[in-house]
């Protein structure tokens, strides 16, 4: 299939607002669900400032007593990207503010980021650099924010936000939302460095594209549509870090299923095509395929407290076998 064109308009499945925390299944026909409609239009043009070392003292108020979080991301950001991807970060930073959130009202609340306010709302200075990063991949005044454009991808985008910023901050320990941390981590062996660069554009499109070239529109549109729901059930748990880890599996097990065999066989595809233009050596082929495997079964036999036979017996091992006799 050909590139889809910036004023394409692309339908997901998506599950409505009232449906969310409904359990879906594997033997139910049809899910409580709706279209919604995306439109990708003309992405407004942003300046980017030729440097921008440190924040200026007239900025302060703005920040409240959060300048040296920001100072400390802006110089990782810039020691750890290109160019092209701090373009949002140079545009929002211009505007942005920052604000202690009140606490106390809500059990277990947690920070956000406003984005046509362009506002970060602090519950714990524990969470500013995860926010920061949403700041940085946001197109300043619309609803287009890392892999997020109006509801849909929020998934996607929380998991990549929060691995990102683990990688910068975090020396690679993810806090919260880990289940879709990992869910990214191995969709970046099949798109490459170039998702970082799709993500701090929030380009969803530009990811899908990459996508369309091991797998079909539906198929990509579902697999959005689960990382989604599995957001969702994460969110509806209240607590979103490792501590409520048996719960959330409980009410995701049949998306994360679904989120596994998607992921094996798109990468399976892309290692096929690496092989054919002579990228990989049929060890390679070998090496990697089983790597990626052997993750998969990891995670499986970690979350679903089984054992390594019981992996054998499921359908994402059966899938898995299938495809490669084909």
């Amino acid at each position: 299939m050909g590139n889809v064109g910036t004023n394409h308009i692309y339908n997901f499945l998506y599950m409505d607002s009232s449906a969310y925390g409904i359990l879906v299944d594997e033997n139910v026909k049809h899910k409580k669900s709706v279209y919604k409609t995306i439109h990708y239009g003309d992405i407004k043009e942003v300046v980017v400032p030729p440097t921008l070392k440190e924040i200026k003292p007239e900025n302060r108020k703005r920040f409240g007593n959060f300048e040296k979080y920001v100072n400390t991301f802006i110089t990782k950001m810039q020691q750890d990207n290109s160019e092209d991807c701090l373009e949002n970060l140079y545009n929002n930073i211009k505007t942005l503010k920052i604000k202690l959130k009140r606490t106390g009202l809500v059990i277990n609340e947690y920070s956000d980021y406003i984005l046509r306010k362009n506002i970060v709302r602090i519950h714990t200075e524990d969470h500013i650099y995860h926010e920061l990063m949403h700041m940085s991949s946001t197109i300043a005044g619309t609803n287009k924010t890392g892999f997020c454009h109006n509801g849909v991808g929020i998934g996607l985008d929380e998991g990549y936000t929060e691995l990102l910023t683990a990688r910068l901050f975090n020396e690679g320990k993810v806090s919260y939302y880990y289940l879709l941390s990992e869910i990214v981590e191995m969709l970046e062996n099949v798109v490459g460095p170039e998702m970082k660069k799709l993500y701090f554009k929030a380009n969803l499109l530009g990811l899908i594209n990459e996508l369309k070239k091991y797998s079909s529109e539906d198929e990509i549109a579902n697999f959005i549509y689960n990382t989604d729901i599995l957001y969702n059930i994460t969110c509806n748990t209240r607590d979103l870090t490792i501590n409520n880890r048996k719960d959330q599996l409980t009410k995701s097990a049949y998306y994360i299923i679904n989120i596994y065999n998607y992921l094996i066989k798109i990468y399976y595809l892309k290692l096929k095509e690496d092989l054919v233009n002579k990228k990989i050596t049929e060890v390679e082929f070998e090496t990697l395929q089983s790597n990626f495997l052997q993750k998969i079964r990891n995670y499986y036999i970690n979350h679903f407290d089984c054992n390594v036979d019981d992996w054998y017996r499921t359908t994402t091992y059966k899938s898995y076998e299938e495809m490669r006799r084909k």
